[in-house]
Parts: structure tokens; sequence; C-alpha cells
């Protein structure tokens, strides 16, 4: 789920099953915000220690 930090408000989610790494749904879920919202340069994102990966 990806979350306005702010006012706290669901801004896009993705229901998988339990058995899956949540970093392997990021590219999904900021898709789907990209889509959604227009994004500013250089903004700033707070994430929890599942999405500290590589590739991400």
């Amino acid at each position: 789920m990806i979350c306005d930090a702010e006012a706290e408000i669901p801004v896009s989610f993705y229901v998988a099953p339990g058995n899956r790494h949540d970093s392997v749904f990021f590219a999904r879920l900021f898709d789907d915000l990209n889509q959604r919202f227009c994004i500013a340069h250089g903004a700033k994102y707070l994430a929890d220690s599942a999405f500290d990966a590589t590739h991400i």
C-alpha cells in the first residue's frame, strides 16, 4: 500500500499472497501511483525496510 504521509490516505494498494515479499510489488505500486498523480521532481519517499533493496 502507498499512503499520503501527511493525510494518511491510501492512494494505491495491491492485495497479494502472504508468501510473497513486499519488494516484488514495488514497481507495480509505483507505476500505479505515477499514472494517478503528478509527482513532483525531486519528491521524497518514506518506506519501511521491506523496500530496502538495490533494485528499488
